[in-house]
């Protein structure tokens, strides 16, 4: 988490600096990077509240923070919560990583695929998963393309540390679809640390690695 936030909070401040030191800054630019920097901070701040495995607060919290943004773009947001059973070991780094792979999903939407409507959806799946979806209608991709950029990337890497699944889809009416499926008895990285690795509870079990899939057309799964 330190390293997440100094590169968000601190590379924002560091290009917040970097544009005032140019001395072409202007006073729009400034209050927009000051409230980016805000927002980086007040989400990182977030995942530090006790959530006693309460996943619908975590996503009800980062909706809170993003909504603004994602009424500045003229998306229409459909937010489609239902009741969601506890999750275990749902820590600060875990409440992290479920967050920041939410916010580039959502980013990428607001910023490529041109959508007019946004759908946020959880649910339950048997036998023992959690299921949050990101959904729009915009113009798709390719999720078998190889990824050019880091975002995918670190969505990736997020998922596979907390013992989770990310699939990527193209929908079959059109846009494209993230899902994220969690395990209810989250992996948290930093706790398995601090177990001894030689005793049986510090070694990695064989299911314990993400698997990460690019589908094709999507695929029908029920919320419940």
């Amino acid at each position: 988490m330190m390293a997440d936030m100094h590169d968000g909070v601190g590379a924002s401040l560091i290009g917040l600096l970097r544009h005032v030191q140019s001395g072409d800054a202007r006073p729009a630019t400034i209050e927009q990077r000051v409230q980016e920097a805000l927002q980086e901070m007040r989400i990182a701040v977030d995942a530090l509240q006790p959530r006693e495995g309460d996943l619908a607060s975590v996503l009800g919290s980062l909706r809170y923070r993003l909504d603004a943004m994602i009424e500045a773009t003229g998306v229409r947001l459909q937010w489609d919560i239902a009741e969601l059973p506890p999750v275990r070991n749902l820590t600060p780094v875990v409440v992290f990583g479920i967050q920041r792979i939410l916010m580039e999903a959502i980013g990428n939407v607001l910023k490529h695929s041109g959508a007019r409507n946004l759908r946020v959806a959880a649910g339950a799946l048997e036998p023992d998963q959690i299921e949050i979806r990101i959904e729009d209608d915009g113009r798709g991709f390719d999720p078998r393309a190889p990824a050019t950029g880091q975002g995918i990337r670190n969505m990736r890497s997020r998922a596979e540390r907390m013992g989770a699944e990310l699939i990527l889809e193209r929908r079959a009416a059109g846009g494209s679809c993230v899902r994220l499926l969690l395990p209810r008895a989250m992996q948290d990285e930093a706790a398995d640390q601090r177990v001894d690795s030689g005793s049986p509870e510090g070694r990695s079990s064989p299911n314990s690695a993400a698997r990460v899939t690019a589908a094709g057309p999507e695929r029908t799964a029920s919320l419940r």
